[in-house]
């Protein structure tokens, strides 16, 4: 009801900014590819680091800057962002404008909490919220072998870090037939190690590349694992408080046992 006629919106409020500020990246998962990752190799075309943003990370700045007074939410994804200067250029942009009254909202591999040796977490007490959705998706040896360049100890700590600084967190796991076996004893050890309630575990299956697929999984052993997680299902039912909506892991578990 506010548009001109013309389709022009007069007074344009933009309240969310989604982010990517580059492909800039440190690992080298074997689902990826050189266009989320330069570990993967860079542009074949122009042989540099991708900057999505029409005029680099100075346009992005003054994008920003020209909605600061009304965003509610950023939302930052990469590459990794959490190694990449172009964020830390943003972080101090609107920390330096008093434009901190807002949710910035990451997808980060975790492997990194400082930038350029600038240590993220007093910035990120300056904003009303900071959430993080850290791709993991095993544990130990087997997480290394899936997250290739990374190490899990090094993850752990940083996993235990944002749990002490009380920083919201949440682990979003991409289902491979390479980490389906372990799928609950990745769970487990969540809660033991971190005490990271389910209701923090997000699950995202994936269906390419088709040979990392739970699809192309031998059938008899996809089975046995599915039973197991029947299990673990009825498990959360008998725990549920009464009345209470049951965690999305447990949708998200039982859509994956359908999967043939």
């Amino acid at each position: 009801d506010q548009m001109n006629p013309n389709g022009e919106m007069p007074d344009f409020n933009l309240r969310f900014i989604g982010i990517r500020h580059s492909n800039f990246c440190n690992l080298k998962c074997i689902y990826c590819d050189h266009n989320y990752s330069t570990s993967w190799g860079f542009d074949p075309i122009t042989k540099k680091v991708k900057t999505p943003f029409p005029g680099g990370n100075q346009g992005l700045l003054n994008y920003v800057k020209e909605h600061k007074d009304r965003l509610e939410e950023i939302y930052i994804a990469g590459g990794e962002p959490l190694i990449d200067f172009r964020h830390l250029e943003l972080l101090q942009m609107l920390i330096a404008n008093d434009s901190t009254n807002l949710r910035l909202v990451y997808n980060s591999n975790l492997t990194s909490l400082k930038i350029k040796g600038v240590d993220l977490i007093p910035l990120w007490k300056s904003f009303k919220q900071v959430s993080i959705s850290a791709s993991i998706d095993d544990f130990g040896e087997r997480f290394e072998k899936i997250r290739v360049g990374a190490k899990w100890d090094n993850i752990a700590r940083n996993i235990q870090t944002l749990m002490d600084h009380r920083i919201d967190l949440e682990i979003f796991v991409t289902v491979t037939n390479k980490n389906y076996p372990y799928l609950l004893e990745f769970i487990s050890h969540l809660e033991k190690e971190f005490n990271l309630p389910t209701h923090r575990i997000v699950l995202n299956v994936l269906h390419s590349p088709r040979e990392l697929s739970i699809k192309n999984m031998d059938r008899k052993e996809k089975r046995e694992i599915d039973k197991k997680i029947k299990i673990f299902l009825k498990k959360i039912i008998v725990n549920n408080k009464e009345g209470s909506p049951l965690p999305y892991l447990y949708s998200e578990l039982s859509s994956i046992i359908k999967i043939l």
